[in-house]
This record gives C-alpha cells, structure tokens and sequence, in this order.
C-alpha cells in the first residue's frame, strides 16, 4: 500500500438555508446562513474543514412552567431563531473525478438564541431563552474544481445538545434538544 500526501489548502465563502427542527419547535421555515470556511487536504481522500457561520430563520419554541398546584402551563416563545456556530469537520472523498461526492462528520460550538421584536426571548420562568451548546453532525455533499477554485453543495444535519432543564437557569422541566437542517454552496480559492 502506498500512501500519497498532497497538502492542497482551501479557503472561501458558504452561504445557504437552514431550518430549526426539534419536538418544542413551532412554525419554523428555512432561512438564510451565511459563513467562510478552510479546508486542509492531506491525501486525495480526506479533507479537514473549519468554518463559521451565523443565520437567522423563523422558529419558535414551547416553553413551560409550572403553576401553583404544579401542573404545566405552556406558551410559545420567539418569533425567530438565530445562531453563529463555529465547527471542524472531516470529509471523506470515496471517488476521485471532476465533480466528487463526500461524506462529512463534524463536531461544533453553537451560540444560539431565539428572538422576539428584536431582543433574546424570554422563557416562561423568566430566564433569556439562549445558550452556547455542543453539536454534532454529519451530512453529504458534491465537491468538484474549475481552473483553481472549489465549489461544492453539500446537505447536513446538526444534533444541538440545547436541553437545559434546570428551573432556576435553564428552561424548566420540559426543554428539549433540537437539530438543524441546512443546504449550503460553497466556493473556495485552492492554494
């Protein structure tokens, strides 16, 4: 077995959609995301990315409190979800051509918050309905280069670990986790 090195380095601009999906979350629609990335490829099969990206698309949660005689009381928060996470990623090329399909596993940070009239929501139990989570995701894309420069449009999903479930800080006792569905296009200059 022979194994080839060729260091090649990628940066450039990512812009797409994305949605907010979760069991609390209502009247979500796809919304805008934009972001840079840089990728290091080290053999021919395998790319390590980081990037960054925020967005802003129309979500809004269920929260709940506890009443008096401790029987929930629910309302929706948040007109619209916004987010800036930062992440690294490995891609895996299986076949090598023009145009080459990838797989993705990637693992981020997500400051997050959901937004009504435009300040951070507030829960039912008082708290700013925000926080800085872990994710976890993976996805699969299409990469293919033209006279130096990358472009790709890849489909991913990320697993947000957004429950907080502590009373006096968190969202109460009914918060849940939450995953992202995103569409991305992304051009890159190769050096």
């Amino acid at each position: 077995m022979i194994l080839h090195i060729l260091l090649s380095f990628t940066v450039g601009l990512e812009g797409g959609m994305f949605e907010l999906k979760g069991e609390d979350i209502v009247s979500s629609s796809f919304g805008p995301s934009f972001g840079v990335f840089c990728d290091v490829s080290i053999t021919p099969n395998l790319s390590y990315s980081l990037s960054f990206i925020g967005g802003k698309a129309n979500a809004s949660t269920n929260s709940a409190e506890m009443d008096t005689l401790g029987q929930p009381q629910t309302g929706i928060v948040g007109e619209d979800f916004q987010c800036f996470k930062g992440n690294l990623s490995v891609d895996w090329f299986p076949f090598q051509g023009v145009f080459s399909p990838y797989l993705s596993g990637r693992l981020g940070l997500s400051r997050w918050e959901f937004v009504s009239g435009g300040d951070v929501a507030m829960s039912l139990n008082g708290n700013d309905f925000e926080g800085l989570s872990l994710f976890l995701g993976g996805g699969t894309g299409l990469r293919g280069k033209i006279g130096g420069f990358i472009v790709a449009v890849e489909g991913t999903s990320d697993f947000i670990f957004s429950e907080n479930k502590d009373w006096l800080e968190g969202f109460g006792g009914f918060d849940n986790n939450e995953w992202t569905i995103d569409v991305m296009f992304k051009l890159g200059r190769e050096f």
